[in-house]
């Protein structure tokens, strides 16, 4: 769901390049890679068995998670 809110919010400053666009995709960025380790916390802290499952996917754009 976060690559597709950021593909949204990057089709978005295609669509309308300036300033504001620019900073406006990058705080997004940002709030979306806070919040998806946030929640990785969150999995590895109520399962133990996460980290296995975190090393195993591709987390947000791509990177490894965990």
């Amino acid at each position: 769901m976060y690559l597709g809110v950021l593909m949204f919010g990057f089709g978005m400053l295609i669509n309308n390049f300036n300033l504001v666009s620019v900073i406006a995709f990058i705080a997004l960025a940002m709030n979306m890679i806070v919040k998806a380790n946030y929640e990785d916390r969150l999995l590895r802290n109520r399962h133990e068995d996460a980290i296995d499952y975190q090393q195993r996917v591709f987390g947000l754009l791509g990177r490894k998670s965990a």
